[in-house]
């Protein structure tokens, strides 16, 4: 189940990966942290926030819906 959901938002993750890491490391910019403490942090923020919004948001959107 986990497996299917995860294919299904993959290429919508491709796309808008990007973006949306920007958005989390811009976010993170006043966090006193190790460099590898952030990284950690961005990566995993980065991916859970890509996922959510592909499956809530993206694939909700219709002209999206019929791409992804």
């Amino acid at each position: 189940m986990v497996a299917r959901w995860l294919s299904d938002n993959s290429f919508a993750v491709y796309l808008f990966h990007t973006p949306l890491l920007i958005a989390v490391t811009l976010s993170m910019r006043g966090l006193v942290a190790p460099k590898p403490v952030k990284f950690l942090i961005a990566t995993l923020l980065g991916v859970a926030v890509t996922y959510l919004a592909s499956s809530f948001i993206f694939r909700r959107i219709p002209l999206l819906k019929r791409v992804l």
